[in-house]
């Protein structure tokens, strides 16, 4: 839902679905997923957090590259972004 600057979407999959959706959506739907056209190929792993790749056990012996690789791949749930973004999508425009 778009109000003035903000978007609002709303999906149920949960926060690692969530967390990809966020990350693949294109920019011309306002954070939106294109639904209809989605594939496994095109979800984009989630944004880590470089404080959360500090915080990882043994981060001082990992390279910082497979650390975060493997931080987004525990943040993920591919399946069920896949799934809620091949559902249909309403926008509602606030107004």
């Amino acid at each position: 839902m778009r109000d003035a600057d903000a978007v609002r979407w709303w999906s149920w999959p949960g926060h690692r679905a969530d967390a990809i959706l966020a990350q693949t959506s294109p920019p011309r739907t306002g954070g939106l997923p294109d639904s209809p056209r989605r594939t496994p190929d095109s979800l984009t792993l989630p944004l880590v957090d470089p404080r959360a790749v500090r915080g990882l056990k043994f981060s001082a012996a990992l390279p910082e590259r497979m650390a975060t690789a493997t931080l987004a791949q525990r943040l993920a749930d591919f399946d069920e972004a896949l799934a809620s973004a091949r559902e249909p999508v309403r926008i509602e425009w606030a107004g």
